[in-house]
């Protein structure tokens, strides 16, 4: 940064923090550091665009080569739950609340991603007037799409067309579309109605969990990790 002044790179402040926090803490740590998005207070909705720090698969790799360092365990125990390509807070939380395991008060979905491209069928791409489509939070296994509905990015005629005609071409594709808005994820009660509706779709009953993770607006995520 300047004479004599040192920053760590993003994969080994992961690991630094590993030490100091409770896993779905962690998990939520290197999903924004893996994501597209950070906290910008002059933005309509408070947030800005950028490439990535890191990826789960460069976390992985300097894990690897530092097996010892002091955080390599608790860190690559979270590494296997984390996403690449988070767009906002909601959807770090959301990718950490579904990959979780039931003992620390997730769903336990395999395979989540976000904002993975997919190439829809001929039907879908017809109904969606467009040739990919962008899940927020998918778990290919289940056929599951998890869509954060936002107050102010969903806020447009227009956009709200587009959101509808998104559903329906996953829906078309056999794809089971649960929307989540901001007032769910913000509080225990919403927290419970996504789980049973996460578990119906998934096929499995909504178990209770061991542990409740806090509400996404009761735990936000560190300013200085994701600006």
């Amino acid at each position: 940064m300047a004479s004599g002044i040192y920053a760590p790179c993003p994969e080994l402040c992961f690991v630094q923090v590993a030490n100091n926090l409770d896993l779905h803490e962690l998990v939520k740590v290197g999903n924004a550091l893996c994501g597209t998005f950070f906290i910008d207070p002059k933005a309509r909705n408070g947030l800005g665009k950028r490439r990535p720090l890191t990826s789960v698969r460069r976390i992985g790799a300097f894990i690897g080569r530092n097996p010892g360092i002091l955080g390599a365990k608790p860190a690559r125990r979270a590494l296997g739950l984390m996403v690449d390509g988070a767009a906002s807070p909601p959807e770090v939380f959301l990718a950490m609340a579904l990959g979780l395991p039931y003992r620390f008060g997730g769903y336990q979905l395999p395979g989540i991603a976000a904002n993975r491209r997919i190439k829809p069928s001929s039907k879908a791409r017809a109904i969606a007037h467009r040739s990919t489509l962008v899940p927020d939070i998918l778990c290919e296994s289940s056929r599951l799409d998890i869509e954060y509905d936002s107050n102010t990015e969903h806020a447009s005629a227009v956009q709200l067309t587009r959101d509808a005609q998104k559903r329906l071409a996953l829906e078309a594709d056999g794809y089971k579309v649960i929307t989540v808005t901001a007032r769910q994820i913000g509080s225990q009660g919403g927290n419970a109605e996504n789980r049973r509706a996460v578990a119906t779709a998934h096929g499995h009953p909504a178990e209770a969990p061991k542990r409740r993770i806090p509400p996404a607006a009761a735990c936000p995520l560190p300013h200085g990790l994701v600006a």
